[in-house]
């Protein structure tokens, strides 16, 4: 077994990444391009070309590619592909070294994964969160969460930092993966309204060549950056203070839920599917039926049972 490489900033760290799917990719571009030897591996060698284009090394094996490097980066498509690798290795392939992992999984598996990298032979299991698009890797706006052991996070974290702005959360390597899964549920019911929207907007006459664009400029952000954080502070303050009382200055759910029905029976008009539409209106009417129905949105936090 070769010795592992110290991780320094500089043209001779090494970091070896395994999983070049396109964020994958994107980070192993972000390292080379920042100076580091990158060594890499993928099931399917192909997808490794571009990156050995730009000077990257092409490892044969797993085992091959973690001992290239003392700081090993995982971001696969899930956990049973990180616990599936791992089992291949021998009992010393980690020696010394530290594993970063950015594949999503739930709290279970990165425990699993940081006992299967104890197993052989790791220094320290960090879990690491993306909370950028590929495209964003290496920009500073780009937000990743790392969770796990500190000492190893902060020798690690000259080499993170290229990827974008590092936030640590915690010696338990699961929280990184909390924060990733609250985050990403912000994102797909955006994702889906965002949508919706624009299908509602196709089907009106205010559409034009464009017209996504041009209302996502004009409407969307200004929307989600001036009008949004407002709301949504509103609503975090009294969920903080568990009070929900409308006190005439915030509509109700009842309020909400008419509302809410009239667009459903809008979109349906113009051949919109609402499916979209029916988790809220059964919280909505799951809150009702508490006797909440007189109380503002945030209270709506009651039906999910997070108390």
């Amino acid at each position: 077994m070769s010795p592992p490489h110290s991780v320094s900033q500089s043209s001779q760290g090494s970091v070896s990444v395994l999983g070049l799917g396109l964020m994958g990719n994107a980070l192993a571009r972000a390292l080379i391009q920042n100076g580091w030897k990158t060594s890499v591996w993928n099931r399917t060698a192909a997808k490794a070309e571009p990156i050995v284009h730009m000077g990257g090394i092409l490892a044969a094996t797993p085992a091959e590619c973690i001992q290239a490097s003392e700081l090993t980066i995982f971001c696969l498509l899930d956990q049973q592909a990180v616990h599936e690798i791992l089992g291949e290795c021998d009992a010393n392939c980690g020696h010394g070294r530290i594993v970063v992992d950015f594949t999503s999984g739930i709290v279970s598996d990165n425990y699993r994964s940081q006992q299967l990298a104890a197993s052989k032979s790791f220094s320290a299991y960090v879990r690491g969160a993306i909370e950028a698009i590929p495209q964003s890797i290496g920009l500073p706006e780009s937000i990743l969460y790392y969770s796990g052991d500190a000492t190893a996070f902060k020798k690690a974290e000259n080499c993170l930092k290229v990827f974008g702005t590092s936030i640590y959360l915690g010696s338990d390597v699961s929280l990184a993966s909390v924060q990733e899964a609250i985050l990403g549920t912000c994102f797909y019911f955006f994702g889906v309204g965002f949508l919706q929207s624009i299908a509602l907007l196709k089907t009106s006459k205010l559409w034009s060549s464009g017209g996504a664009e041009n209302f996502t400029t004009r409407c969307v952000i200004p929307f989600l950056t001036e009008q949004l954080p407002v709301a949504f502070l509103d609503m975090a303050k009294e969920i903080d203070k568990e009070d929900y009382a409308t006190k005439g200055s915030v509509v109700t759910v009842n309020t909400l839920a008419s509302s809410l029905r009239a667009l459903m029976k809008f979109n349906v008009d113009q051949g919109i599917p609402t499916s979209a539409f029916e988790p809220m209106l059964r919280l909505m009417e799951a809150r009702a039926e508490q006797g909440g129905g007189g109380d503002g949105m945030a209270s709506l936090i009651n039906v999910f049972g997070a108390n």
